[in-house]
Order: structure tokens, then C-alpha cells, then sequence
């Protein structure tokens, strides 16, 4: 723990040699047209003798702007917005805070003729707090469903078989989806991801640690999809169509609409995506047991069909200039149907002893529906106050048919099982949430609080078919159900210190309760916890081009219900999968610096774990040699990582994005015979290559390589993809057109290796998910009134509440 004090030491020390120069004021006020806020409009701040640019900003969504750090003195300030006519004022600055109130512009009285001023963002923007990846300043990753445009970015592990998200070399992150946080279970997550088409994604946000005013679950940060949005005044949307093949086909479709008239904007989305695809998973497993080794060997082939429906249909309507209320209604349903075929081999002492023959269907029906309401109100131009109040609900059927054909070693029938199960899940949250924010000069102060309640239940059953009759296993069956509760609170300040220095800090507490039943039992699990987490962040511009970033933070993990229940999962006759009701929340400690020079970025990270999560650990009875995966608490983890991101452009015709991660690791692994360390080195390199072939065509060819290693005790051995993709933008870019191949060399499967010799196991596992060299064609377009304004880019209360119910 010694660690933390020096990093501490040196990041206050740092604080307290940048607070000087607080002798700067600030010019505020809101920019509006006809009562209503104006956003986006361009605000300058000129010297009042030969109009020179001195500084200058942006209006936001409500109207508002504010210049910071501005000498006391007399300007000239203009506002500008296509569309309208110009405005200018003089004013003298003799205060601290210059609060200049509604400044109204007036639209021309003939409309230019629309002129088009095209620019592309950078792929990767650093904020204070966060890495910003613009998808759509990539071929290759606007190109694919969501699930691909993250297993393509810096840092980002996907696992398929265990249904987990990986950043920086750690486990558990949360995944956000317009901010808020997706607490349906990280297998229904997956399938959500490779049903959603990336056309549709705006940018994703990689938060390594989180300020205060988000939820502190995630020991591993935080990822965020921020989905596209109509943004003009008038009727106005896009369309895309996709149509793919690889190991089979795909298909997607999706259309966007919004219309904003005057007070009112109304805006709604429906996207379809059919994926059919063939997966494999290969396995063996050795184990040594009364001077007898008793091997097992597996091949499991998958034929899964997804199709997935996702809608939405909301409003924001301004009841005055600095009120807005809104509402959201949003609903899925995903199908996953999968017919699979098994072969299993026994072998003792390496003789042939029993083989196995196992077909089994399944349906995996995800529904999902939710409501919001929210209102915002600006108070006056110093602070405003936000509400939002959310329900929804899940609900999963998940049956299952399993025929397993036992034959001996000389290849003759024994016998045939017959047996199924079921499974039904409904989920319900309620969610309460509310913000206020004041500035005091160069100081932004947040408060808020929030409180999430959480109703689960899972109703398992398992059945054999004996004489004709289905007779439950009460082994593997159970109805268990779920309460949990957590009443949250924060506090954080922003801080402009002087004209290159900016603090922000703050300190969350959350309170949870959580209560598991299993029905036919009673009560099997009951916590009441309580926990503060604060954050800090400071941001030091050294110069133009270069600049420091400091940031602290602490987190938590609290185990998913599919981590807790002790409920079977049957995988196979001899594997099965179950929950842990002793599991306890991970606590983080994280640290991180960066410099940046110009687009280098070179950051240093450090964190530190207690009572780590590890999922699907094997144990083994070698009695029966029957294999049970489940989580397990690692006693600790320290991590050290090194990020590196170098943009390069080496023609005007030819750019790349560089990235690299690599991580060192120190794992106590203490729930074996005997305590064993483990440690490792592991790195993840990401390079995006762009060719500008012409004014209207370009190329891009992108690759990710990861070395491997330790998930638990589970060995992953390296990996990597290269991608191809070709884009034609047609109707004055309008539309666009684009052909993507990915994985060209069939190189993205994981293989893994367990090796426990305090248990005499070893098992090897083959994860073959990926397709080789997928075709994918997209056509999209845009349509509509496309010149002013942009609707109101909210978030709603539960954007950090659909994750932990695995």
C-alpha cells in the first residue's frame, strides 16, 4: 500500500505548485433567437482597436457560453451564426464575473443559399477524464456491429465465451450506452452489441476513471457509446442497408428520424441486424486420479441465428426559454436460436472408454421496454437543476433441448438421455436521479443524488425424461430472487486555477443493500455496505503543445446475480457452470498520468485490487470427472500499465493511428491448496491506416495484435485481426457507400490454456467465434432540412444502471 502514499505525494505537490494566478474574470451569458436558446452559435471576443481574435467558444445545447480567464479591460463581442444576422456589443470588464444575460439575434430576412463546409474530427480525442474514439473518422469500424467497433479499440478485450469486457488489461468494465449504464446481463449485452449496427455510433468514450458525478461501479473503468442523433431543425434523418456474408449471412437495416419545430422536438429510431454464423469450441481435458489419467475430449460445432428489432421514440419540448421537459421510450427484442452438435471422448489411461453424441436447440429471447421522464431547468445563468425518473424492464426465455447418444469404446449403443431446461428471467429497475450545477466565477460546483432498486428473479428448472415422464433435477433446479438497492450521493468541483491548469474533484458515497432468496430455502445471501469513492483530476498546459494530466480515483465491482446465484448451467454431461454466493465487491485504487505533445500520448497507470473477481474458474471431482466454472475472489492484483497513442501522417494522402497498451501484472491467486503469485507482461498494438485515394474515395486497412495472458488462473495465448475496408461517398456526400473485409487471415480465436497441478488438471479450449474474411457491403444516407439547429443531447437517469444482473 506504500505505492499509493508516493503517488499521492507527487500528484498534491503538483496541485499545490499550479494553484497561483486567480487575477483573470470571465464574460458569461445565453445566447437566444425568438425567446429560444440558439446552440453552437460562435462567440468571439475581439480587441476593441483593430477587431483581433483574442478568445473565443461555442454556445452550448441551452444557449449558454462562458470566456474564462480574460484581463480586465474594454472589448468588442461578436456572436455569429449562419442563418443570422450578426451581433456585436461593446463592453467594459471590471468585475469578476461579468454576467452579460440573453443576447438575442435576429435571423436574416432572405436564406443564403446553403453552402457546405465539410471536415473530418480527429479518431482519437483525449478529454481530461476520457479517450474519445469518432467512429465515423474510421472505414473499417463504422463499417461492422457495435460488438466489433469495441473488440477493434485500444485496450478493449471482448470475450464471447464468458461474456466479459476487458479494458487495459483488467476485467470489469461497465458498458454505457448514451451514458447510462446497461445493467442487463453481460450475455444478453453481448448479443445487444452484435445486433446493433456501428452506423448508428456516434463516437466511443474510454473512461479509465470516472469522476464522481457517474455511479462507481467498474474497477476497470467505464465504456461509452454515444449513438447518433437528428440534429437539424425541421424534418430531417438517415438510412443505412447492409448486406454481408462470411460463414453465413447478414443483414441490417436501420432508420433514423427527427423533426424540431419551433418548442418542440420529437425524434425516433428502428434498426434491424440478422446474424448468421458458425461457431466451434474445442476442448480437452487431462487429469491424473488414482494412478489412472483420465482424459476428456470435446467438439462442439454451433449453428446460431440472431435477429434483433431496437426502436425508440422520445420528445424534448422547451415549456420556456430555460425550461425543457422530455421523455424516452425504448424497446428490443433479440432471438438468438442455435442448433449445436457435441461429440465428446473419454479416455482412461489413453484407452478409448465412452463416447458421447450430444445435439441440443436453444432459444435465447431477450425483451427489453423502459420509460423516461426528465426536466431541466436553467435557474438563471450560473446554475441549473436536472430530474430524471426511469422503469424498465427485461424479461428472458431461455429453453433448451439436449439428446446425448452414450456409446462404448467398441462403438456399440449404451444408451440415450433426454433431458431440457428452462429458464425465465424478468428484471425491474426503478431509478431516481437529480443534478444541480452552479458556477461561482471559475469554479463549477455538482451536486446530485440518485437511488437504483433492482427486482430480480430466475427461475431455473432442469428435467430427464424417465419412462416416458420429465422428472425435475432438483440439483439443478430453483427459483432464486434478487433485491438490491443502492442509494447513492456526490459532491464535485471544477476549478479553472489559471489560464493552463484546471482541477476537478470529487467524492461519491454509495450505500447498497442486497438480499437473495432461493424460494424453496429461504434466504441465502443478505449485505448492507456502505462505501465512499473519491476522484481527482488535474490538467496542467505546459505550452501550446504540450500538456500534464494527473487523475485518482477509487471503484468497486459488486458480483453480477449470475456470479452469486448457485444455480447449474449445463454445459455438457461432465461441465457444468454455477454461481458463488460468497463472492465479495472488488475495491480499486487507480492512478494515472499523461503527457501529451501535439496528438502523442504517453500515459502511465497504476492500479491496485482487493478481493478480484475472476469468472469461470475450473474445479474439478475427480471422482466423477465432472468439471465445475465458477467465480472465485483473488486475493489482490496490482497492475502497471504503459499507453502510448502516435498519430502520424506521412503524406497528404496517407495518415495512421498508432496505439499500443501494454501491462504488467502481480496476481495473489489464494483460493487454491496454496497461495501462488502470478505474474505477467501483456500488450495489445492497434494501427489504423488511411488512404485518401481521391476527393471522394478512401481506403483504410487496420490491425490489432494481443499477446495473451491471465485471465485467473486461465492462460489466453495471443491473438490479432487485420481489416480491410473501401468507402465511395456519393449524392455531394450525402451518401456514402463502403465495402469491409474483416479478419482477413481467420487469426481473431482465442485459445486457452488451464494448468492447476495442486488439482492434477490440465485443460486446453479452442474459441472459435470469429469469421473468416466477413464481406460486408453498407449503403447510408442522409436526408432532410440540414442547416441550423441541434436537439436538445440529453442523457436520462438509468444511462448507468443496465449492467450488473448477469
Amino acid at each position: 500500500m506504500q505505492r499509493f502514499f508516493y503517488y499521492l505525494i507527487f500528484i498534491f505537490c503538483l496541485i499545490a505548485y499550479s494553484f497561483q494566478g486567480f487575477s483573470q474574470s470571465k464574460i458569461q451569458g445565453i445566447v437566444q433567437t425568438n425567446s429560444e436558446a440558439l446552440p453552437f452559435a460562435n462567440v468571439l471576443l475581439l480587441n476593441q482597436n483593430d477587431s483581433t481574435l483574442l478568445k473565443g467558444t461555442v454556445s452550448n445545447e441551452v444557449g449558454k457560453f462562458a470566456l474564462e480567464n480574460v484581463k480586465r479591460g474594454s472589448y468588442l463581442l461578436s456572436i455569429r451564426m449562419i442563418g443570422y444576422e450578426a451581433f456585436f456589443r461593446q463592453i467594459e470588464l471590471k468585475v469578476e464575473n461579468l454576467d452579460l444575460g440573453i443576447l438575442q439575434m435576429s435571423p436574416l430576412s432572405k436564406e443564403l443559399k446553403a453552402v457546405m463546409v465539410t471536415a473530418q474530427k480527429p479518431l482519437y480525442e483525449q478529454q481530461i477524464d476520457r479517450l474519445v474514439i469518432n467512429i465515423e473518422s474510421s472505414l473499417t469500424l463504422a463499417g461492422g456491429t457495435a460488438l466489433e467497433v469495441l473488440e477493434r479499440s485500444p485496450g478493449v478485450i471482448v470475450n464471447q465465451q464468458s461474456n466479459t469486457l476487458g479494458l487495459n488489461g483488467k476485467n470489469g468494465v461497465i458498458l454505457m450506452i448514451n451514458g447510462k449504464i446497461n445493467r442487463l446481463p453481460m450475455e444478453a449485452v453481448i448479443q445487444l452489441l452484435k445486433g446493433m449496427n456501428a452506423a448508428n455510433i456516434e463516437k466511443i468514450e474510454l473512461i479509465s476513471n470516472p469522476p464522481a458525478k457517474y455511479d462507481a461501479e467498474g474497477n476497470a473503468g467505464m465504456i461509452n457509446l454515444v449513438l447518433k442523433k437528428g440534429i437539424e431543425e425541421g424534418m430531417n434523418g438517415s438510412f443505412s442497408l447492409t448486406g454481408g456474408y462470411s460463414r453465413g449471412e447478414k443483414a441490417g437495416a436501420d432508420l433514423n428520424l427527427n423533426y424540431r419545430k419551433g418548442k418542440l422536438n420529437i425524434f425516433g429510431a428502428y434498426s434491424f441486424n440478422r446474424n448468421h454464423t458458425a461457431q466451434e469450441v474445442n476442448g480437452s481435458r487431462k487429469l491424473d486420479y488414482q494412478e489412472q489419467t483420465i482424459e476428456t475430449h470435446t467438439n462442439n460445432v454451433r449453428d446460431p441465428r440472431i435477429n434483433l428489432h431496437n426502436a425508440s421514440l422520445g420528445f424534448d419540448y422547451a415549456i420556456s426559454p430555460k425550461t425543457v421537459i422530455g421523455g424516452l421510450i425504448s424497446g428490443y427484442s433479440s432471438k438468438w436460436q442455435i442448433d449445436a452438435l457435441a461429440d465428446i471422448q473419454l479416455r482412461k489411461s489413453r484407452e478409448a472408454d465412452t463416447l458421447i453424441s450430444m445435439s441440443n436447440s436453444e432459444i435465447n429471447h431477450w425483451q427489453h421496454l423502459s420509460g423516461n421522464l426528465n426536466l431541466n431547468h436553467q435557474i438563471d445563468s450560473t446554475q441549473s437543476i436536472n430530474f430524471d425518473v426511469d422503469y424498465l424492464y427485461y424479461h428472458d426465455n431461455n429453453p433448451t433441448d439436449y439428446q446425448a447418444d452414450y456409446h462404448n469404446e467398441q462403438g456399440s449403443m449404451i444408451r440415450t438421455d433426454f433431458f431440457r431446461s428452462r429458464k425465465v428471467t424478468p428484471i425491474r429497475m426503478t431509478v431516481g436521479k437529480i443534478d444541480y450545477t452552479k458556477n461561482f466565477g471559475k469554479t463549477r460546483l455538482e451536486i446530485g443524488a440518485k437511488a437504483s432498486l433492482y427486482r430480480f428473479t430466475n427461475d431455473i428448472s432442469v428435467e430427464n425424461l424417465q419412462n416416458n415422464f420429465w422428472r425435475i433435477d432438483p440439483s439443478l433446479s430453483g427459483k432464486y430472487q434478487l433485491e438490491e438497492d443502492i442509494l447513492a450521493a456526490y459532491s464535485s468541483i471544477q476549478v479553472q486555477i489559471n489560464a493552463t491548469t484546471k482541477l476537478n474533484g470529487g467524492l461519491r458515497y454509495e450505500h447498497t443493500r442486497t438480499q437473495m432468496d432461493l424460494v424453496e430455502v429461504g434466504n441465502i445471501l443478505d449485505r448492507n455496505y456502505g462505501n465512499l469513492f473519491p476522484s481527482l483530476f488535474l490538467s496542467k498546459d505546459i505550452n501550446k503543445n504540450n500538456s500534464l494530466q494527473f487523475a485518482f480515483s477509487r471503484r468497486i465491482t459488486r458480483p453480477t446475480f449470475r456470479d452469486l446465484a448457485p444455480f447449474m448451467i449445463f454445459a455438457d454431461p461432465y461441465s457444468f457452470l454455477s454461481g458463488n454466493p460468497a463472492l465479495l465487491p472488488t475495491l480499486t485504487y487507480s492512478f494515472k498520468t499523461e503527457y501529451r505533445h501535439k496528438d502523442l500520448i504517453f500515459a502511465l497507470q497504476y492500479s491496485h485490487d482487493t478481493n478480484v473477481i475472476a469468472p469461470f474458474q475450473s474445479h474439478i471431482n475427480p471422482a466423477t470427472n465432472r468439471m465445475l466454472g465458477y467465480a472465485v475472489n483473488l486475493k489482490s492484483q496490482d497492475t502497471y500499465s504503459l499507453v502510448l497513442a502516435l498519430p502520424v501522417s506521412i503524406a497528404k494522402w496517407w495518415s495512421m493511428q498508432n496505439n499500443g497498451t501494454f501491462n504488467q501484472q502481480y496476481l495473489m491467486v489464494d483460493y487454491l491448496e496454496k497461495p501462488v503469485e502470478i505474474v505477467q507482461f501483456n500488450f495489445q498494438l492497434n494501427s489504423i491506416q488511411n488512404f485518401r485515394l481521391s476527393e471522394s474515395f478512401s481506403l483504410e486497412m487496420s490491425g490489432i495484435y494481443n499477446s495473451g495472458g491471465f485471465w485467473g488462473a486461465n492462460i489466453l495465448k495471443p491473438f490479432g485481426t487485420l481489416n480491410l475496408g473501401l468507402q465511395k461517398k456519393l449524392n455531394k456526400d450525402k451518401g456514402t457507400l463502403s465495402f469491409t473485409i474483416t479478419d482477413v487471415f481467420w487469426t481473431n480465436n482465442w485459445h486457452f490454456r488451464t494448468y492447476i497441478p495442486e488439482q492434477n488438471l490440465d485443460v486446453k479450449t479452442d474459441l472459435i467465434f470469429s469469421e473468416p474474411r466477413l464481406c460486408r457491403l453498407t449503403y447510408s444516407r442522409n436526408f432532410g432540412n440540414n442547416k441550423v439547429k441541434k436537439a436538445r443531447n440529453r442523457n436520462t437517469g438509468a444511462e448507468e444502471d443496465r449492467r450488473r444482473m448477469n
